[in-house]
């Protein structure tokens, strides 16, 4: 399903935009006349015809993130209370009364996703979205409301779901690139996590005074990986919480591991825990047989930090961070290709090139093409981004521009931007307003040039005398700023010289009228 355009009459700071998310389209409100013209329009597909990518650029406060959010609640059927146009395919949304439209479109009541045969996600780069531990994500408290289930998280724990869910669903897994740097891992390896993590996720709930305090608490021999009852008081505890005021009370505790013991062995038998439980040995994720699948990332995924190599024995560890949370988008890209239904996927992605190195920022819509198009399904990218190197991977038509105007409110300024992105040097973009309107030298670095730069010039600065002005020449790395500095510190140093042997001549001068006059009688 292809997003055409949107207009917003007043969120935040949007007021009275217009927004084209399709390059193959032309789309004008006029909110005199209530007027919406739609126009087809040429233009160049650089990508395969199953996917569409748009980025939405502009400094921060431009109104960015307000746009993905307003997307978002579009697509999850959310009511807005402003007035507002939606197109999409060959269908519009709007509250506005009376709005007429230069082409045949159906109009809709309300969208409703799974009816239009699409599923959408998103994505930001927000770390606390990034960590949800899968307790959280699966408490009712935590998805009531928020829609969680239609958000990409990035932890070790889910990541290893998706690589799972790929095994069951995909025929054939055999060295998929998922990246150019790793492929879809055939090995996995249990690593225990420390028993200090455990309880510390055990008592996250607690106050800071029993929490401080847990350890001590829990010094009793049972409360350990070592032994099968152990084991189940922790799996109890993390599964069903626990009233932390029971252990206040030395008494209580028989009473709880044995509602322990009671509720874990008709889960985990000991035998299973003596067999899977202590494994440290990557094993093939094919040859995972349902129990183990079901041991490991079901009943016990608490326990485990999961790693992961693929046929090239190359180790998801060894992976940098950014590589990790690159690998982490692509993958869910990948998984939820295969595993959906519906025909058509759209992926919103708030700044997802944070943490990535330059190099990666640069190969970063490479590799999401070579992932989405080897899914059989119609993929759009709307990405948010603060990143030129993206930028220069997309035509114009591709790229919303916003700025702030006057009044600090957004301003969609795509059909006055006159700068073609596509293949565009980095300087360049960089030095456009949308990313560096300042200029593109460190501020601390440029107020200490200035203060050389009002030295030479003769105006109060903290530069002393010529040594201290040309030290700071010398270290400059941008060659043409350091050699007009210079230019100048040697103009300065000439006329300095000409001065003094004008004033010595003066001198030599006044010195022989002197020497006259004393021989004068």
């Amino acid at each position: 399903m292809e997003l055409v355009y949107l207009w917003v009459k007043e969120y935040k700071n949007i007021k009275n935009q217009g927004f084209n998310f399709s390059p193959r389209f032309t789309c004008k409100y006029d909110e005199a006349t209530k007027e919406l013209t739609i126009e087809e329009k040429e233009y160049v597909n650089i990508f395969p015809s199953n996917i569409n990518v748009t980025a939405i650029v502009g400094e921060n406060g431009s109104g960015k993130s307000s746009l993905i959010g307003i997307l978002y609640n579009l697509l999850y059927n959310l009511k807005l209370n402003f007035e507002f146009i939606f197109v999409y395919k060959n269908c519009y949304l709007t509250n506005i009364k009376n709005l007429s439209i230069n082409i045949n479109l159906e109009e809709k009541k309300e969208f409703i996703w799974h009816k239009e045969n699409i599923d959408f996600y998103y994505y930001s780069s927000e770390k606390e979205r990034d960590s949800i531990s899968s307790e959280e994500y699966f408490s009712t408290n935590y998805r009531e409301g928020n829609n969680y289930e239609k958000k990409i998280v990035l932890s070790n724990y889910f990541i290893s779901q998706r690589i799972l869910e790929i095994y069951k669903t995909q025929e054939s897994t055999k060295n998929i690139e998922i990246s150019s740097f790793f492929y879809l891992p055939d090995r996995v390896k249990f690593s225990l996590k420390p028993e200090n993590q455990i309880l510390e996720n055990i008592f996250s709930g607690a106050d800071e005074h029993f929490r401080a305090n847990c350890f001590e608490h829990f010094e009793y021999e049972f409360l350990n990986y070592e032994t099968y009852n152990g084991f189940l008081l922790m799996l109890y505890m993390l599964r069903n919480g626990l009233d932390v005021n029971l252990l206040e009370y030395r008494d209580s505790i028989p009473h709880l591991l044995s509602d322990a013991i009671q509720y874990g062995k008709n889960l985990v038998s000991e035998t299973d825990f003596k067999e899977y439980f202590k494994n440290t040995e990557y094993i093939e994720i094919e040859k995972l047989t349902k129990k183990e699948q079901i041991f490991y990332f079901s009943i016990c995924h608490s326990f485990f930090h999961f790693e992961f190599k693929d046929s090239k024995n190359r180790e998801y560890e060894d992976l940098s961070s950014g590589e990790k949370n690159l690998y982490g988008q692509l993958i869910n890209i990948h998984y939820y290709g295969i595993k959906d239904d519906n025909e058509s996927l759209i992926f919103l992605f708030d700044e997802p090139e944070i943490t990535l190195h330059p190099n990666w920022q640069r190969r970063y819509i490479k590799e999401l093409n070579c992932v989405a198009k080897r899914l059989n399904k119609r993929i759009s990218f709307f990405i948010v981004s603060h990143s030129p190197l993206l930028l220069s991977d997309l035509p114009k038509e591709n790229v919303i521009f916003l700025k702030k105007d006057e009044n600090g409110n957004c301003k969609n300024v795509s059909e006055e931007t006159n700068i073609e992105t596509f293949g565009a040097n980095i300087h360049t973009l960089l030095s456009h307003g949308f990313f560096m309107k300042d200029g593109l030298m460190g501020e601390f670095s440029k107020n200490k040039i200035n203060e050389v730069i009002d030295y030479l010039n003769g105006k109060d600065s903290p530069i002393k005398d010529d040594d201290e002005a040309e030290r700071y020449i010398r270290i400059i790395g941008e060659p043409i700023v350091k050699r007009q500095l210079q230019r100048m510190l040697d103009s300065k140093k000439l006329d300095k010289m000409k001065e003094i042997d004008a004033l010595k001549n003066q001198i030599e001068s006044l010195q022989n009228r002197l020497d006259n006059l004393e021989k004068k009688p």
